[in-house]
């Protein structure tokens, strides 16, 4: 089996080296390496030539869902790892994960994932995955923790089986699409072990857009309430009521509301907490 690294990237030359570093660090290397240059104004399309990457190009961004599956369908390996261009890998990624993949009846291996602060380099959190609860009910957990762009390794094939990246969404374009797998019944591992790091940093392309980002999170939600059982519905719930906080927090009170709307409408009664934040969007209840 061949595996291959695919990095969509805009404007990442800053960042490149770095990840390239930890590309070159792999214990077990990839077969292939990939940059979807999306219309960047900087050099990162020659930083990743020169380091032996295969580069397609874009004259204009066509977003991060659309460059995914246009490297997936570039590509030539049986098994993709996306990343991200300002993100790392550790020296054991793809060992340890690839070795997962080759066991019988997997299409995705998903490991844990750290998030370290850019400015500071402290941890800002792990996020850890419970195979038996995502063989289970997959969606309750991916609501509550995303399994993001960077940490999955996926079965190419499964592209045709189970649909590719919705180039509808600009954001949680991953969430919808691990889901999407695991409902078509696709057969996942996880690996628990931090092998991948992402790094926060206040003018990211998600930070930037903060009041965006968590208004396509509660549409996504929205969109799946009326086929959710029990378990999901109580997810969507909780994750409503945390998304009215944020975008209070935001000064978005008409986008708050839509979340507190879709809380009650999914089972909950927000702000029933002691949470201070949550109570505090008791000031914008009708």
């Amino acid at each position: 089996m061949r595996f291959a690294l695919l990095v969509p990237c805009r404007d990442g030359a800053r960042f490149l080296p770095r990840l390239i570093a930890s590309v070159e660090a792999q214990r077990r290397p990839f077969d292939e390496c990939w940059l979807f240059d999306d219309g960047s104004r900087d050099d990162s399309a020659a930083i990743a030539r020169d380091a032996g990457f295969r580069v397609v190009t874009a004259t204009a961004s066509i977003g991060p869902a659309a460059a995914r599956n246009r490297l997936a369908a570039e590509c030539t390996c049986e098994w993709i790892h996306f990343h991200d261009a300002d993100d790392t890998l550790e020296p054991d990624y793809l060992a340890a994960t690839a070795a997962v993949a080759l066991e019988p009846a997997v299409d995705f291996v998903v490991c844990d994932m750290r998030w370290i602060d850019e400015a500071t380099g402290e941890v800002d959190s792990i996020w850890h995955y419970d195979e038996a609860e995502l063989r289970a009910d997959a969606r309750p957990h991916l609501i509550r923790r995303t399994v993001g762009g960077i940490n999955g390794l996926y079965r190419r094939e499964g592209f045709a089986r189970f649909g590719a990246f919705d180039t509808r969404r600009d954001y949680w374009e991953d969430l919808e699409f691990t889901d999407r797998w695991c409902r078509g019944g696709a057969r996942l591992r996880v690996v628990p072990r931090e092998l991948v790091t992402a790094f926060r940093r206040p003018d990211s392309y998600s930070n930037t857009r903060l009041v965006r980002v968590w208004r396509s999170k509660r549409e996504l939600l929205e969109a799946w309430l009326p086929d959710s059982n029990a378990s999901e519905r109580t997810a969507i719930s909780e994750e409503a009521a945390h998304l009215a906080v944020r975008l209070l927090l935001l000064g978005d009170t008409p986008g708050a509301r839509s979340a507190l709307a879709l809380n009650r409408r999914a089972g909950g009664r927000a702000p029933e907490t002691r949470h201070p934040l949550l109570r505090a969007i008791k000031s914008i209840l009708p």
